[in-house]
């Protein structure tokens, strides 16, 4: 995979000594030394202005040194190196910066990871740069959207860590306008990449999906619906059926004392009162096996609605994860797809969702590493993550992990809410 250091590669000596003295002498210390200066200047200028009045001897006024002023004598004592060492001290400075912001032993990474972090690290500065964007977009949009190039340009960012992120932006921009090539993959080298008619009838397609699903979703709810309401009306009539018995047993027991004289007025009374709750018992079980029976009828009518819609689905899902497992088998010959993941992405996935997700496949395979991709580091190393970002404002993810040089994808997901940019 392309890394700003195969954009250093290609950086005038010039180029080199400026980057070298900007990543030395930019600092809070740095400026604070400028500021400390200037405050002395102003100092001796305000003195002599009080002994003027007394008398004609003058404080020489110290030279305050400025920034840039530090970065010009800088660079003039760097021209002295060679080229190579420009870049090693380039490359130190680099990974000093990396580990100030807490990433650990930068020095000892390969120039592959070492890169994707920096390139991460460098798109927290940029506001107008997604997270989730893949590596090598990434590196291309801070190229594109870093606007602090002086020493100036930074005088309002000197909390550390932030003073830290902006010069890696400014770093990597360099790196990236060096190499003067594309880095991410074309869009149109792509497998599911469209345009013209081809495109119009992929989104007709899409939009008769989307349809679909939404009918499914909503059948999948009546039918829940349905079958709640008759599972409700089946315990109703258990539970009367259970009153019933037990009211029976009652017109039983009454029965056979039926035959003592002085507490048959009693016993009719109560065997009245019995007979009148079985009755009202064997009304309610009637009216809620009705009820029961319309939900069922209801049921079967909706299924045989929805068969046909079903069919069609189930079809149009299997043409689309059967062309995505086609294309992705012929374009990423590292990879290898484990069951559903296909089927997750013709299902959930819209057009630009999925170019994204094939940009950052393409990515994966590109590195010389892939699990150099995997940003934020996955702590139990079970598999490595990567994100990307579609223009949609959804970000997706994809679970691989590597093994005997074969990428395994074994997941893939979409956000369930949009990303705002930068976040």
């Amino acid at each position: 995979m392309i890394t700003i250091f195969d954009g250093i590669a290609r950086m005038t000596k010039e180029q080199l000594c400026y980057e070298v003295a900007l990543l030395e002498q930019v600092t809070v210390s740095g400026y604070a030394r400028t500021a400390a200066g200037m405050a002395k200047r102003t100092s001796v200028r305000l003195a002599n202005r009080v002994t003027k009045l007394i008398t004609k001897k003058q404080f020489s006024e110290p030279e305050a040194p400025t920034l840039a002023g530090q970065i010009a004598v800088s660079q003039e004592s760097l021209m002295l190196k060679d080229v190579e060492e420009l870049k090693r001290l380039l490359k130190g400075n680099l990974c000093k910066r990396l580990e100030s912001l807490g990433e650990k032993n930068a020095s000892a990474m390969t120039e592959e990871r070492l890169s994707v972090l920096l390139i991460a690290k460098a798109g927290e500065a940029v506001t107008d740069v997604p997270d989730a964007v893949m590596t090598l977009r990434k590196a291309e949009l801070i190229a594109d959207k870093n606007k602090r190039l002086k020493p100036e340009d930074f005088e309002d960012t000197l909390l550390p860590g932030k003073l830290d992120r902006e010069v890696l932006a400014h770093a990597v921009a360099t790196a990236v306008r060096a190499y003067d090539e594309k880095l991410a993959p074309t869009l149109s080298s792509l497998p599911d990449y469209r345009a013209g008619e081809a495109l119009l009838r992929y989104l007709d397609e899409e939009e008769r999906l989307q349809t679909l699903l939404a009918e499914h979703a909503e059948w999948k709810n009546e039918q829940t619906s349905l079958t709640n309401a008759a599972q409700m009306c089946e315990d109703k009539m258990r539970t009367q059926e259970s009153e019933k018995r037990s009211l029976k047993e009652k017109e039983d027991a009454l029965l056979a004392k039926e035959g003592s004289p002085a507490e048959k007025d009693t016993y009719e009374s109560m065997l009245a009162e019995t007979r009148t709750l079985m009755e009202d018992c064997a009304r309610k079980q009637e009216e809620f096996e009705k009820e029961y029976q319309a939900k069922k009828e209801e049921l079967q009518r909706l299924e045989q609605k929805n068969t046909e819609g079903e069919q069609e689905l189930k079809a149009l899902l299997s043409s689309r994860t059967e062309r995505l497992n086609e294309k992705w088998k012929e374009a990423y010959p590292r990879c290898e797809f484990r069951d559903g993941v296909a089927g997750t992405a013709a299902r959930e996935f819209c057009y630009d969702e999925l170019i994204a997700m094939e940009e950052a496949l393409a990515e994966l395979c590109l590195a010389e590493n892939a699990e150099n991709l995997d940003e934020p580091v996955t702590e139990k190393k079970e598999y490595c993550s990567c994100t990307f970002y579609a223009q949609t404002g959804y970000a997706g993810r994809i679970a691989y992990r590597v093994q005997d040089e074969k990428i395994l994808i074994l997941q893939v997901q979409k956000s369930r809410s949009k990303k705002k940019e930068g976040i």
